[in-house]
């Protein structure tokens, strides 16, 4: 679990420090960046909390059944929460909002792959 808190953490600073970037350009751009990257640290907590919220490791039927209704789950509220942000934010960058989901999902996973922590 210490690892998905750090990765979740990373995905925090990167929404931090996109935001941080777009504040260089224009307001609206920097909320579009903060809201791409929330939505993919929310998608990633709900995932982390789907399959690593129970102690039973030990079965690995049991694991693997927890990941696919954890990541249905992530899909299903990550689609709804772009469906909503598009649809009644009418002012916001569409490509910001996704290029932030997409670099909070992939920077976070680098830096940890850099990093090479063993459990």
């Amino acid at each position: 679990m210490k690892h998905v808190k750090k990765f979740l953490w990373y995905q925090i600073l990167t929404a931090i420090v996109l935001t941080g970037i777009g504040l260089l350009f224009e307001f609206l751009v920097a909320i579009s960046l903060l809201i791409g990257a929330m939505i993919s640290t929310l998608g990633t907590g709900i995932l982390a909390l789907g399959v690593f919220n129970d102690r039973n490791f030990q079965d690995p039927e049991f694991m693997l059944q927890r990941f696919y209704i954890a990541e249905m789950l992530k899909i299903v509220v990550v689609i709804s929460v772009f469906t909503i942000i598009f649809l009644f934010s009418k002012k916001i960058s569409p490509l910001a909002v996704l290029g932030a989901y997409f670099f909070a999902q992939s920077v976070p996973t680098a830096l940890a792959w850099l990093q090479d922590d063993e459990p």
